[in-house]
């Protein structure tokens, strides 16, 4: 059972992000100026498919000369299910807070970094999530649990192979990120097309559920202004790749050798202050399961709002919310807020 303290502790964390985020407008100018063309921050939501080493959905690498970004993901999870010799509890919130760090090193080569932080606790949003859902008329079914409590379990063949029941917070497995462009970089008519490669280290805990205890490496293209508009305030981007997860103790026997990755994202430039974008990102089932939870490919739309802050040095907001295309393998309810600083 989730301890009364971690929860207070919690809701203090959220309670200053939330201070940041308001006080931010006031203190700073807003001026027009280049809209940044990557997408939203979009990962893989499950709390086990997250940790498989699938790059999120970003052109940052292919655009930025340089940039920080910190990310802040609140997923809840709210589901259950048996198949065969499996079973699986997915009950509670987790909190991902990303730091990245992007550099392009010559006009055609860029790396980066992505440094997680992950928290798994009881929450304190089920109740607000279940009124929403009856607001619209969606279903709660997998919302008859104990509210706020946190117990992610999953077992196969009578053994517990994972259980978290008690808060945990840590780093979780650091990404190191490389890109060649491969369209000349003078040239500014038509798509930027981009190789992009990702490899995540072991540096979480696979007991707390914020690693997989292995080595994973993907491969993917990137291109940036898929086709060119007349209308310069409409762009189309796109990622597509192969991840090859490592042989971690993460459901080590059920684990798949690859999964393969795609998105496409539309970003409308609404004014000179305002962007809005709406993100389709998935990939191929991570495990040979039965249980939809784990055997299941994830397709998730992500809808957001861009705000440039500041002029010099540029600085942007983005606030977003998640929503699951394919049920059960993707969290019941995500949010995003996002804070991006390019000089």
């Amino acid at each position: 059972m989730l301890r009364s303290q971690d929860c207070i502790l919690l809701r203090r964390r959220w309670a200053h992000a939330a201070a940041v985020l308001l006080l931010l407008p006031c203190a700073t100018g807003f001026a027009a100026g280049r809209f940044p063309d990557t997408p939203p921050p979009v990962h893989a939501s499950s709390p086990f498919l997250r940790l498989l080493g699938v790059p999120r959905f970003e052109t940052e690498l292919a655009y930025a000369e340089q940039s920080i970004e910190l990310s802040l993901d609140l997923v809840s999870h709210a589901d259950r299910g048996q198949a065969g010799d499996e079973n699986i509890v997915l009950d509670g919130e987790s909190l991902y807070l990303d730091i990245a760090l992007h550099k392009r090193l010559t006009d055609r080569f860029a790396l980066g970094i992505d440094v997680p932080f992950v928290n798994h606790s009881g929450g304190s949003l089920d109740r607000m999530i279940e009124a929403w859902h009856g607001l619209f008329g969606l279903t709660n079914a997998h919302r008859g649990g104990p509210s706020n409590e946190l117990s992610i379990v999953y077992a196969d063949a009578g053994q517990t192979l994972l259980q978290v029941q008690d808060a945990r917070s840590g780093l979780g497995d650091v990404r190191a990120k490389f890109a060649w462009q491969l369209s000349n970089p003078v040239e500014r008519s038509g798509p930027s097309i981009s190789v992009t490669s990702q490899v995540e280290f072991p540096t979480g805990d696979t007991d707390s559920l914020s690693g997989n205890g292995a080595a994973d490496v993907s491969v993917g293209l990137v291109v940036v202004d898929v086709f060119e508009s007349r209308l310069e305030s409409i762009s189309l981007s796109a990622t597509a790749g192969i991840t090859w997860p490592g042989n971690g103790n993460l459901v080590e026997r059920r684990r798949l050798p690859r999964i393969a990755y795609g998105g496409v994202d539309l970003a409308w430039r609404a004014s000179t202050r305002w962007q809005a974008h709406a993100t389709l990102y998935g990939h191929t089932a991570g495990f040979d399961s039965e249980l939809p939870e784990l055997g299941r490919g994830s397709l998730q739309l992500a809808i957001a709002g861009r705000r440039q802050m500041r002029s010099e040095p540029r600085l942007f907001l983005d606030l977003g919310i998640v929503e699951d295309l394919v049920s059960d393998s993707t969290p019941d309810f995500a949010a995003q807020v996002a804070l991006r600083i390019y000089w």
